[in-house]
């Protein structure tokens, strides 16, 4: 109940300024003041890292930080923990305890996740709503590294349509070394050439589920090769379980995708996004075939955060705006019942506090 109320509580922080001015352009922070934005975006900071940074049990790999990867850091052996993410730990643990590592790690998540949000969407009402509904909050109380690196990602995304390619491909190796799985969004600078129109892409993708075992063999040489993800292929997470509350929410998202080409314009960023979305839309195609595929569908999906408002605004016709942003409320709301409430993924239920 507790992310519940942190997510209609700073949804609503978020939109005070706009219900106080009366605007039309709910969400837009042009037409609102930088020192209200601000503060906003202070406190909204402030609530979710002290949330994040002062459970105690909370989340699968908490156990699994506190009682062997961060003493095996501690005392020099290898625990697979990546050399920036030993850095922290090392910082955390001179300050006295391991809640500062916690701390610290949600620190950096959420400072690169709200910059993304502040600098990227055009409706940051409807952003937060989806960063705290959409579950990728509660997914990085759990996958700690993953979702710092993911953050970073999302953030450097912004350089890949000012074509700056040294700085994102810089902040793509600072990533990785928090999380080798950045490696995967090297390519993703190219993306921007890639002007095929979704309504074409979308018959592939159904396409592939005839395909599957000679895709998984695909997949597996690649993770491999990149010595990434190799401990779940043969393991008991490789099962063939099948996310289907994030199947229903890319194809939602797509959908409104295909909405949105048919109707306007697609701006070079806004098919930046997309293009990562359709990346999304294909690991959830295929998830049946990849051992947890959960963490696998959490690099990707988390471009919804921005990428949902930013079509919504696209849209010029004032009902159907309104329409879909319902429907999106109600999809993410359902998206959190599932994920968090009814399966509690990440066992990030109950909430518990140091306190």
């Amino acid at each position: 109940m507790i992310y519940v109320v942190l997510g209609i509580l700073c949804t609503l922080i978020m939109s005070v300024p706009y219900l106080i001015s009366g605007t039309e352009n709910f969400g837009d922070e042009s037409v609102i003041s930088k020192y209200f934005i601000t503060i906003e975006y202070v406190f909204i900071f402030i609530l979710m890292v002290l949330l994040a940074g002062l459970r105690y049990n909370v989340g699968t790999d908490y156990v699994l930080y506190s009682g062997y990867q961060i003493p095996m850091v501690l005392e020099g052996q290898d625990a697979n923990v990546e050399p920036l993410y030993q850095l922290l730990i090392r910082f955390g643990n001179m300050l006295g305890s391991y809640q500062w590592i916690f701390f610290f790690t949600h620190f950096i998540i959420l400072f690169f996740i709200l910059k993304f949000i502040k600098e990227q969407s055009l409706n940051s009402v409807l952003s937060i709503y989806i960063l705290i509904f959409g579950t990728f909050y509660n997914f990085s109380l759990n996958v700690m590294r993953q979702s710092l690196a993911t953050a970073i990602f999302l953030y450097s995304i912004k350089y890949i349509y000012e074509k700056r390619y040294f700085r994102y491909f810089f902040l793509i190796l600072v990533a990785y070394f928090f999380h080798h799985s950045s490696i995967l969004f090297v390519p993703f600078y190219f993306l921007r050439y890639f002007r095929v129109k979704w309504w074409k892409i979308t018959p592939f993708i159904a396409l592939i589920t005839l395909f599957l075992m000679p895709i998984r063999r695909f997949l597996v040489n690649v993770f491999f090769s990149l010595d990434f993800y190799t401990n779940y292929f043969n393991s008991k997470f490789d099962n063939g379980h099948v996310d289907t509350a994030i199947i229903f929410i890319n194809i939602f998202v797509l959908l409104i995708m295909l909405l949105v080409e048919y109707f306007e314009k697609v701006d070079v960023k806004l098919k930046i996004q997309g293009n990562i979305q359709i990346i999304a839309v294909f690991f959830s195609a295929v998830s049946m075939i990849i051992p947890n595929s959960y963490r696998i569908n959490y690099l990707f999906i988390p471009i919804q955060i921005v990428l949902v408002p930013n079509l919504i605004k696209t849209i010029k016709i004032r009902w159907i705006k309104m329409i879909l942003i319902g429907l999106v409320g109600i999809a993410y709301a359902i998206l959190f019942y599932s994920m968090v409430l009814k399966y509690n993924y990440g066992e990030t239920l109950p909430y518990s506090s140091v306190l």
